[in-house]
């Protein structure tokens, strides 16, 4: 129906730009475009009057055609339209609506006339509406058709998104002659929304820059220089559909969109879409993949390598899908609805034989399309993608960020700081746009990180941010002193901020920020230093998690499936077989430090060899990877006794210990959060998350460089707190108990105690607790109730101990001295 629909709406762009012209003797309809110098004079000048009232209404027709009521709707009338357009040119919008409907009517007849009716009426209605873009509709439809489309985990590029990107990649041409303009691709072009995003981005500069009209360059760029892959036909489909629009009429020879072949070919071998670009050659011609080639006249075979050769391209754009290729229970690479198990186990190892430099399939098929990217991009070019905003802080995503640190430069990363943190449709999965230069300059190891308070709303809008960011001069860095980026103003709207920042491995820690300036705080705290402006700065003794404890191992290995070591069973009785476990996570009964164990983990046979590594890291200390801000209250739990952590909440094996209090303490302090949200991915609103590769590069307290009788009074607080219930950390501006904790590590552990110092600790809570990626999208008539939930899971004290034991916290800290904010 959609295709159907497509057809209707090109139709009606052409109609009507025909002209009847006397050739050889002969009357021929072409399009005006056709004429040449070397064409007879018009036809109509000669034709006879019967002729031309014979042909006078004829094809191709106005959707407006079938609008009188003395006319309906017939195939054989939309046939006839289609035949003829299909004679002329436009192969891959109307030879397979034409089968379509050929078909249809084949079964029956009265509902496929009511339904291309439908199909006419809806096409008339969008073209009587004027909709500027009228492929972005069918673009949003299509994706919504996409049978695959939940195991592949692609999404339609908004408009606005695309033309943001665009123009962030193609700042200007060369448009000398048609050799000099760029040469564009995209391979895994969907609905052609980014390509055809460049395209016009290159039509408009190119009109600015000359004076002339863009017509001029159409059939040239859609021959030669406008390249697609993907590997549903009715996406090519989409892409022609969306570029040959910009100029309906003239008519267009061979493309380079393609489509590729994804499974088991005819001669029996594998083929993985364009991902078989990665093949730098093929040894016999006979084993070369071929696919199909997208053309005005026809749709061909071709081969699929040399049709783009490396070091080709002048920009390369991409929004490409990103399931992984690991099963952890997770939507994998390859998986389809059509698709065997087997079929995709023969395409994953087909994969893993690619030569790849930055591939990992543990981050999915989205960095491999970066490898393709990468390899066809020349230097000087341009590279622009979306990908999961992961990439900027998983272990899986390191080459990228590696390969775009020292082989990039003019490197510019754009999140979106607030609830709604994605480019693509329908997905709440937050995302990164990057652009970046392939070559080395004066900023190569530095990026430009752009946090945009919300997506631009309109072509013009996305065009005139792009502009800002790419001509305004970054004056803040991330090393300076906490105050903050560069604002982006639109007009008197402000739309961003941007701050200048190294990317290095543990460095690109600047995405979906509203407050630049705790970033800034948050950095420095990592090199060991306190900086609150205008106050001192105060030394800490710093580290990273991997310094100072073993990290425990991650759920595959605990109880994978096929190479677990444990088999987990809910906790009973004390004399339960097996070990303490800690596993699930439940918010409302894990509001304090101290968690009990829930689970018994309990050795697989023949696996005890193995366990006995685990147990080695066994530990009373756990840190929690996947924190729920708007629900969790703690990020590191102790048991009373060692327990194997399982899931989201790994160990953290210390080297002594006398340590577990105070790391424990901090981790759980606001200054711990600031850490633990620095690094964090922050890909849905209200949750940080960690992979488990990650949590040795967390920055932490350096407790080994802590004194005995520093060490002791980190066990008295704990003594003292460790049962006390907080409130979620989107709250902790206004938990009285985050606030003790905070105060007493800072005076009674670090000798923290100056008042200026705790009062910009409660302005730094605020601060946080406004961050969109904390405070989530929870109302404030959802916040947690203590007591309900004390009541609700009969957690056991009561509110009025609480309430005495908070009044003796408050006077210890008065007795020494130390501010403690009213509330």
């Amino acid at each position: 129906c959609l295709i159907i629909t497509d057809a209707f709406i090109f139709q009606n762009s052409i109609a009507g730009k025909r002209a009847l012209i006397r050739q050889h003797g002969k009357l021929k309809w072409v399009f005006p475009y056709q004429i040449r110098e070397t064409d007879e004079t018009l036809a109509h000048e000669y034709a006879d009057a019967e002729v031309l009232e014979k042909r006078r209404n004829q094809l191709p027709r106005p959707l407006s055609y079938y609008a009188s009521p003395d006319r309906t709707v017939r195939r054989d009338s939309v046939m006839n339209d289609w035949q003829e357009i299909l004679g002329i040119n436009y192969a891959p919008i109307f030879a397979d609506a034409y089968r379509m409907v050929d078909e249809a009517f084949s079964y029956d007849i009265q509902m496929s006339r009511r339904v291309l009716k439908q199909l006419w009426k809806t096409a008339y209605e969008i073209c009587e509406s004027h909709l500027p873009q009228i492929h972005e509709l069918a673009g949003e439809i299509f994706q919504r058709l996409i049978v695959d489309r939940k195991y592949v985990k692609s999404n339609y590029t908004m408009p606005e998104s695309a033309a943001l990107l665009s123009a962030l990649v193609c700042p200007d041409i060369k448009c000398d002659n048609l050799r000099d303009l760029p040469k564009v691709a995209d391979f895994a072009c969907g609905t052609g929304s980014l390509l055809n995003g460049v395209y016009k981005q290159i039509q408009r500069l190119y009109e600015q820059k000359t004076g002339n009209n863009s017509r001029r360059i159409h059939r040239a760029m859609m021959e030669q220089k406008l390249g697609g892959i993907d590997i549903y036909p009715h996406a090519t489909h989409l892409t022609f559909m969306t570029m040959a629009s910009a100029h309906a009429d003239i008519p267009i020879g061979e493309t380079r969109v393609l489509t590729a072949q994804c499974g088991q070919t005819a001669d029996g071998t594998y083929a993985t879409g364009s991902l078989e670009l990665l093949d730098e050659t093929v040894l016999f011609d006979i084993f070369e993949i071929e696919a199909e080639q997208v053309g005005g006249f026809d749709i061909t075979p071709t081969k699929l390598n040399p049709s783009f050769p490396n070091d080709e391209m002048d920009i390369v754009i991409i929004n490409p899908p990103f399931a992984r290729s690991a099963d952890q229970g997770r939507k994998t690479a390859f998986q389809s609805y059509h698709r065997s198990v087997e079929e995709k186990k023969r395409l994953q190892a087909e994969m893993a034989k690619k030569p790849t430099r930055v591939y990992d399939g543990n981050a999915g098929l989205g960095s491999a399309f970066i490898d393709v990217a990468d390899r066809k991009l020349k230097v000087g070019g341009k590279l622009g993608y979306i990908l999961p905003l992961k990439m900027l802080t998983g272990g899986s995503w390191k080459k990228i960020r590696q390969m775009l640190a020292t082989e990039y430069h003019d490197v510019i990363v754009i999140t979106l700081s607030g609830n709604d943190t994605a480019f693509s449709h329908d997905t709440s999965i937050g995302e990164c746009m990057v652009a970046a230069t392939k070559g080395v300059g004066e900023n190569t190891g530095r990026a430009r990180f752009v946090c945009l308070t919300e997506r631009p709303d309109s072509l013009l809008a996305a065009q005139t941010l792009a502009g800002h960011i790419r001509g305004m001069k970054t004056t803040r860095r991330l090393e300076d002193t906490p105050h903050g980026g560069d604002d982006i103003f639109i007009g008197d709207t402000h739309v961003g901020v941007v701050l200048d920042a190294p990317i290095a491995e543990q460095e690109w820690v600047v995405s979906r920020v509203s407050s630049i300036s705790i970033l800034q705080t948050a950095y420095h705290l990592s090199q060991g230093i306190l900086e609150l402006p205008p106050l001192d700065r105060i030394p800490i003794p710093m580290t990273t998690i991997g310094e100072i404890g073993k990290v425990g191992y991650d759920n595959k290995t605990l109880i994978g499936k096929d190479i677990g070591i444990f088999d987990m069973q809910p906790y009973r009785t004390l004399q339960q077989d097996g070990y303490d476990a800690l596993w699930k996570v439940a918010a409302a009964v894990q509001r304090s430090m101290v968690a009990k164990p829930d689970y018994k983990a309990k050795i697989r046979v023949s696996k005890e060899r193995d366990a006995l590594k685990i147990l080695k890291r066994n530990s009373r200390t756990h840190f929690h990877i996947n924190l729920g801000f708007a629900a969790n209250s703690i990020i590191a739990s102790w048991t009373e006794k060692p327990s194997i952590g399982v899931c989201s909440m790994p160990n953290v094996n210390l080297a002594e210990p006398k340590q577990e209090a105070a790391w424990t303490l901090w981790s759980n302090s606001t200054l711990g959060l600031l850490c633990y949200w620095m690094n964090a991915s922050k890909q849905q609103p209200g949750r940080g998350r960690h992979g488990i590769g990650r949590v040795p590069f967390i920055s932490t307290l350096d407790v080994r460089q802590l004194s005995d009788a520093q060490l002791k009074a980190a066990e008295d607080i704990f003594a003292d707190l460790k049962e006390v219930r907080m409130l979620p950390y989107n709250e902790c501006a206004h938990d009285a108990w985050r606030h003790i904790l905070d105060a007493r590590l800072l005076a009674e552990v670090l000798g923290i105690t100056d008042k200026e110092t705790h009062i910009a600790m409660q302005e730094l809570r605020e601060k946080l607790c406004a961050e969109p990626s904390i405070a989530g999208t929870k109302l404030k008539k959802n916040f947690c109730n203590l007591e309900k939930e004390r009541k609700k899971f009969n957690l056991g004290g009561s509110k009025e101990a609480d309430a005495k034991a908070l009044q003796r916290e408050r006077r210890t800290l008065e007795t020494q001295g130390i501010y403690y904010p009213k509330l």
